[in-house]
């Protein structure tokens, strides 16, 4: 009887410690998100501050971000192979290969609409 009855009280006392650590689990998840929100908001805070000093310091406005919407490239890419095989009299083979490669790009930068 007195087997059974501790038996029975290590299984309450481990599920309690299931229990426990399962709540700390989900606290620190919670708490993840307004510590990440904490973080991007001294990123932004950061960020802010370098641009109004640049913006002192050049004496114009300059803008907060890179917004790759008013980017325009293109390029061009031009391959030319040969390759030639040679046996020599002394019965090598002699493997010649020729690569040329010529790339053009073109890049314009629009101004962002303020």
């Amino acid at each position: 009887m007195l087997k059974s009855f501790r038996s029975r009280q290590a299984q309450t006392i481990s599920s309690e410690y299931v229990l426990v650590l399962t709540l700390a689990i989900v606290a620190v998840s919670a708490m993840s998100m307004y510590v990440k929100r904490a973080l991007q908001a001294k990123t932004l805070d950061a960020q802010k501050r370098v641009v109004a000093d640049a913006t002192v310091a050049l004496g114009h406005r300059v803008n907060m971000e890179y917004e790759p919407y008013y980017a325009q490239s293109t390029s061009d890419t031009d391959m030319y192979k040969e390759e030639r095989t040679r046996i020599t009299p002394m019965g090598y083979i002699n493997k010649e290969l020729y690569l040329q490669r010529q790339v053009e790009a073109q890049s314009l930068q629009k101004s962002p609409k303020l």
